[in-house]
This record gives structure tokens, C-alpha cells and sequence, in this order.
């Protein structure tokens, strides 16, 4: 240890027997002065705390913005980004009924990929395992008068080459056979009620969403309403495979859609109207209207990439498809 105590002068009137003892306490208090200087260095040497905000002062951290319905978004657009509309005679638009075979059939770049069956047709999609679109033809007169009862059969449809889902496909799973051509629209021919239960016409559909209170059960009972008032009705149903889907199902990977859609089309002497739907896969009941869920034709076709009814004459798909007029249908059933 060094020796840092300073020498003591000689004095001559004080005797060194009593000197020497104080030079000894001395040293033995050498590390306790070393230790209290060190740590008076680390108090001041230590850079100051940052000043904290109380709790209560603080800027609250921004809210995540909540994903917007897209049902909404596309009624914003289709009110945001409308053109001026092109001087048609309306006239001449909805008092001209055309004759057109097909009428109901979207736009296919391979017409041979488009299957016939009794009371639909259909294109279907191999890499989903689900159809893009089913169509069909309802009117007052098929509603109004069935031949048979609902007799479910659910099995693979021979017709589709590259295979459709199994039955088995939904075994296990939290996921009905659901129809996208409702049977009971096809009970006014036994071969069209039978054919309805390929599974070329069946998707995954939530319980919530397809039975008695979900949304595509109360639109699917809608639309009888409407072929009851207008009668004859064209009608495109099908899952959204353009949106991401919630994922598979069974050996055969049966996509399950977040989405599905209907386009709605009534072209008769006495009335020319579209209306279309985007229907989100409930998992709980909403329990809002289904005019929430009606957009134009051409939000549809954004929506999905399908071209619908393209052998309409120009003036009237754009007048048909362009336009979204709730007040144009009845949303309640008429009492009787």
C-alpha cells in the first residue's frame, strides 16, 4: 500500500511513544476512505435519469385501424368513382327484351368448360375443388308448383373430368354440405332436385351462415320471394375463389371461401333489373339486413373476376350492371 500520510516533523516536546499510535490508526483507516471516494466518484460521475412522463400525461399510442367491411368499401367506390353517365334512352333500355340464348351464362374463355345439368350449369374450378359459378333460371311458375320433396344425395358429379370433392370430404369438419343452386329452387323436376346434390354444386358453409337465420339462407329465401313478385329471375351464386380463403378441407382440399356471391338479373317485358350480393362467411350471426350486403353487378365482377351476362347489348349491361337500386326490390315478404 502506499504511503500517503505526510511525515511527521520531528518535535522535540512531544514524545514519540505517543505519535506512533496515531500514525498506526491512521493506516488502518487508509481503505475506508478509499472506498467512501470511490463511491462519491460513481455518484457523480452518473449521467441523469431521462425524465419519465406520468402515465396519466402520456399521448396515447395510435388505435389500429379496423379492416373496413369490404361491402362498404365497394358501395364507397361505386359512389366515389362513378362516371358521368353516357346520354342513353332509358326507354329503349328497359322496355327491350332481347331474346338471347344463354342469356344467364358468364363469360367462360373455354365454352367447354361449362356443364349442363337439368335445372343448372356450372364451370368448376380444379384447384378449389369448388365451381366458380352456378347458374340458374327461376320464375313464379316453378315455385309456385313442385313435383317432389327434398331428397338429399350428396356424391361426386361424373361429369367433372378432373374430379369434384368427396362426401367424405366434410366428415369431421365444422363444415356443412352447403348449396350454391338451392334444392329446394330445383323441386319443380325430380332429375333437377336429384342433380342439385352433386357435389359440383356443394361448398363448405358454416351453420351460422346457411341455416335457418344465417344470411344465405334468409337471401336464398329472398329470392324466392322475388320470383314470386317479378318472376322470372337469372341467378349467379358461387364462392369468391379471387379472395384468399380460409383454407382446406379433406383428402381432396377443398378450399373453404371467406366470401361468397349472387348476382340476381329479372329481364322481362315488364322489368329490367341487377342486383348483386357479397356475402362474408359468418361465423356468428350478425343479424344485419341483407340490403347491408347488395352492391352493383359490377363490384361482383371486381370482386371475383367474372364477367357477367356479356351477351346483354352494351347499353343495357351498362344500365343493368352500373347501378345499385335497393328501392327497385321488395326486402320483406308480403303478407298474405
Amino acid at each position: 500500500m502506499l504511503n500517503i500520510l505526510p511525515k511527521v516533523p520531528n518535535v522535540p516536546n512531544v514524545p514519540k511513544v505517543l505519535i506512533v499510535p496515531i500514525i498506526s490508526k491512521m493506516k488502518r483507516l487508509i481503505p475506508l476512505l478509499l472506498l467512501t471516494a470511490a463511491l462519491y466518484s460513481c455518484v457523480l460521475l452518473r449521467p441523469s435519469a431521462p425524465s419519465v412522463t406520468p402515465y396519466a400525461a402520456q399521448s396515447p399510442e395510435p388505435e389500429q385501424v379496423k379492416q373496413e367491411d369490404p361491402v362498404v368499401q365497394l358501395k364507397q367506390e361505386h359512389l366515389d368513382f362513378q362516371e358521368p353517365p353516357t346520354p342513353i334512352n332509358i326507354d329503349s333500355i328497359i322496355h327491350s327484351v332481347h331474346n338471347i340464348e344463354n342469356l344467364e351464362l358468364p363469360y367462360a374463355e373455354n365454352p367447354n368448360e361449362i356443364i349442363t345439368r337439368t335445372g343448372f350449369s356450372f364451370r368448376f374450378n380444379p384447384d378449389h375443388k369448388l365451381s366458380d359459378w352456378v347458374v340458374y333460371m327461376i320464375c313464379r311458375e316453378r315455385i309456385a308448383n313442385p313435383v317432389t320433396i327434398r331428397k338429399d344425395n350428396f356424391r361426386p358429379d361424373p361429369a367433372v373430368r378432373t374430379g369434384t370433392a368427396a362426401a367424405a370430404d366434410y366428415k369431421g369438419t365444422e363444415f356443412d354440405r352447403g348449396h350454391l343452386a338451392p334444392c329446394s329452387d330445383m323441386l319443380w323436376s325430380e332429375s333437377a332436385m336429384y342433380e342439385s346434390s352433386l357435389l359440383s354444386n356443394i361448398a363448405p358453409h358454416l351453420a351460422t351462415f346457411h341455416q335457418a337465420g344465417g344470411i344465405w339462407y334468409k337471401l336464398e329465401d329472398l329470392v324466392k320471394v322475388w320470383a314470386m313478385v317479378y318472376d322470372t329471375l337469372y341467378i349467379i351464386s358461387g364462392p369468391a375463389l379471387k379472395q384468399e380463403i380460409r383454407g382446406t378441407i379433406g383428402k381432396n382440399k377443398v378450399s373453404v371461401p371467406e366470401y361468397f356471391y349472387k348476382v340476381i338479373l329479372n329481364y322481362t317485358q315488364d322489368r329490367i333489373e341487377g342486383i348483386g350480393f357479397i356475402m362474408p362467411h359468418e361465423t356468428v350471426k350478425s343479424g344485419n339486413p341483407l340490403s347491408h350486403y347488395a352492391v352493383p353487378i359490377d363490384s361482383v365482377q371486381s370482386f371475383t373476376g367474372i364477367n357477367f351476362f356479356p351477351l346483354l347489348p352494351e347499353p343495357q349491361q351498362q344500365y343493368i350492371e352500373s347501378r345499385l337500386c335497393e328501392s327497385c326490390w321488395l326486402w320483406e315478404k308480403q303478407k298474405k
